[in-house]
């Protein structure tokens, strides 16, 4: 199923931020549940379909991630949980 080019940016202050697909599906997911903390395991499995990747692929990807919605304006919104993996922090 071909996927709109619109799924693959992220708006934040009414700038588009380009997003690869993976960074998309990891995106989406973690929205879906906000204030949720994910485990590195379960981030895997959303944004990856090698059961085989490493803790450190999530982390690359969250970086990433991080690093594209402080580009847009919204710094603080990705936190790391200490032990478990992500969570998603919007503003009240």
């Amino acid at each position: 199923m071909p996927e709109d080019d619109q799924e693959f940016r992220v708006f934040t202050l009414g700038e588009a931020r380009s997003l690869i697909p993976t960074l998309r599906r990891l995106l989406a997911r973690m929205a879906r549940a906000p204030r949720r903390a994910f485990a590195r395991a379960e981030l895997l499995e959303s944004g990856h379909s090698d059961r085989a990747s490493l803790d450190r692929v999530v982390d690359s990807h969250m970086s990433h991630l991080r690093r594209k919605l402080t580009e847009a304006g919204a710094s603080g919104l990705l936190i790391a949980v200490r032990g478990l993996g992500y969570r998603l922090m919007p503003d009240p």
